[in-house]
Protein backbone atom coordinates (compact mmCIF):
# COMPACT_ATOMS: atom_id res chain seq x y z
CA UNK A 1 0.00 0.00 0.00
CA UNK A 2 1.44 3.27 -0.89
CA UNK A 3 1.00 5.95 1.39
CA UNK A 4 0.53 9.45 0.49
CA UNK A 5 -0.02 12.65 3.05
CA UNK A 6 -1.55 15.10 0.90
CA UNK A 7 -2.67 19.03 2.07
CA UNK A 8 -5.52 19.93 1.99
CA UNK A 9 -7.69 23.20 2.20
CA UNK A 10 -9.24 21.23 5.86
CA UNK A 11 -5.55 20.33 6.74
CA UNK A 12 -3.49 16.89 6.37
CA UNK A 13 -5.08 14.17 4.92
CA UNK A 14 -4.19 10.46 4.71
CA UNK A 15 -6.70 8.49 2.09
CA UNK A 16 -7.18 4.48 3.18
CA UNK A 17 -9.39 2.49 1.38
CA UNK A 18 -10.88 -0.58 4.04
CA UNK A 19 -13.01 -3.24 1.69
CA UNK A 20 -15.35 -3.75 4.68
CA UNK A 21 -18.72 -5.04 3.48
CA UNK A 22 -20.36 -4.59 6.54
CA UNK A 23 -18.75 -1.99 8.04
CA UNK A 24 -16.39 -1.79 10.68
CA UNK A 25 -17.58 -3.64 13.87
CA UNK A 26 -17.67 -2.50 17.50
CA UNK A 27 -14.25 -4.25 18.78
CA UNK A 28 -12.37 -2.41 15.94
CA UNK A 29 -14.31 0.82 15.96
CA UNK A 30 -13.62 1.06 19.90
CA UNK A 31 -10.17 0.30 19.61
CA UNK A 32 -9.92 2.93 16.29
CA UNK A 33 -11.72 5.95 18.48
CA UNK A 34 -9.12 5.18 21.49
CA UNK A 35 -6.06 5.22 19.79
CA UNK A 36 -7.23 8.65 17.65
CA UNK A 37 -7.98 9.96 21.52
CA UNK A 38 -4.53 10.18 21.89
CA UNK A 39 -3.97 12.76 19.38
CA UNK A 40 -4.51 16.69 19.75
CA UNK A 41 -5.55 16.89 16.26
CA UNK A 42 -9.30 16.48 14.78
CA UNK A 43 -8.88 13.14 12.76
CA UNK A 44 -12.11 12.27 10.47
CA UNK A 45 -13.32 9.56 9.02
CA UNK A 46 -14.55 10.47 5.66
CA UNK A 47 -16.48 7.40 3.37
CA UNK A 48 -19.48 7.17 1.14
CA UNK A 49 -22.24 8.17 3.56
CA UNK A 50 -20.70 11.12 5.65
CA UNK A 51 -18.27 12.14 7.79
CA UNK A 52 -17.65 11.20 11.45
CA UNK A 53 -15.67 12.00 14.03
CA UNK A 54 -12.66 9.50 14.68
CA UNK A 55 -12.61 9.87 18.69
CA UNK A 56 -16.01 8.57 18.91
CA UNK A 57 -17.08 5.16 18.72
CA UNK A 58 -20.73 5.90 18.49
CA UNK A 59 -19.97 8.26 15.12
CA UNK A 60 -18.19 5.70 14.06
Amino acid sequence: MEERIEETTRGLALRLTLNLRGGLHARPAARLAREAQRYAADIQLIGETGEVDAKSMLDI
